[in-house]
């Protein structure tokens, strides 16, 4: 799980992660991003799968503890 996957330093992580992930082939990796904005979670989805990685998103505000309270 990747919180601020839409912008930034979290989105370059989910990258590196989605480039790095299935270099085996061995297993079908899965990520789960969150972030603020939808557009910008459905975007980087796109460029995650292309690795062939599986993603969720969550469109979530971890400042916000309702937000946090419906992860579980």
């Amino acid at each position: 799980m990747i919180t601020g996957a839409g912008k930034g330093i979290g989105k370059e992580i989910a990258l590196e992660f989605s480039k790095r992930a299935n270099q085996t082939g061995a297993f079908s990796p899965k990520l789960v991003l969150c972030s603020r904005t939808q557009s910008d979670l459905d975007a980087l989805a796109t460029e995650c799968e292309k690795y062939g990685v599986e993603t969720f998103s969550l469109v979530i505000d971890i400042a916000k503890m309702d937000d946090v309270e419906r992860l579980y």
